[in-house]
């Protein structure tokens, strides 16, 4: 599926490109790329990559199986998880989700991250790998708060 300035769809399997924005009102499944806003909002499955010049917003759950990017910040508001990366300018704000990889932003945070988180300020309920940042934060991981470095196990 293809748009120009705004693009709503019900449900998109295979590729969502949009120049300004792309809105999936229900199930996405695929590549979604925006030149700056993607939309989902029951359940989005992305394989592969989602992109967007300023913002992906996933309303509730999100599957990301490879690379989630944004000029500005990822949002995933329900549970899921993502198996490769979620990077952002500003922030990764997935705080129900799992993290199976890499998490680069100023701001991350995760329900649990198995890998690595990379920021200014790092929340991640679970830490099962690294996080380095100015100021990490984990509720299990070796230490609650930490600068520069923590680990978990």
């Amino acid at each position: 599926r293809g748009n120009f300035f705004y693009g709503e769809n019900k449900n998109v399997i295979g590729a969502d490109l949009g120049i300004m924005v792309s809105n999936t009102k229900e199930t996405f499944a695929g590549i979604a790329l925006a030149g700056l806003v993607n939309i989902t909002g029951k359940q989005a499955y992305v394989i592969g990559l989602q992109a967007a010049g300023l913002a992906n917003v996933n309303r509730d759950k999100a599957y990301v199986l490879g690379v989630q990017v944004a000029g500005l910040f990822n949002s995933i508001n329900g549970d899921g998880a993502i198996y490769g990366a979620q990077v952002a300018a500003f922030g990764n704000f997935a705080s129900k989700t799992d993290i199976y990889g890499l998490q680069v932003g100023l701001y991350n945070k995760a329900k649990r991250v198995v890998g690595a988180q990379i920021g200014l300020l790092n929340f991640a309920d679970n830490l099962h790998g690294i996080q380095i940042g100015a100021l990490n934060f984990s509720n299990h991981g070796l230490l609650g708060v930490s600068p520069i470095l923590n680990l978990g196990f």
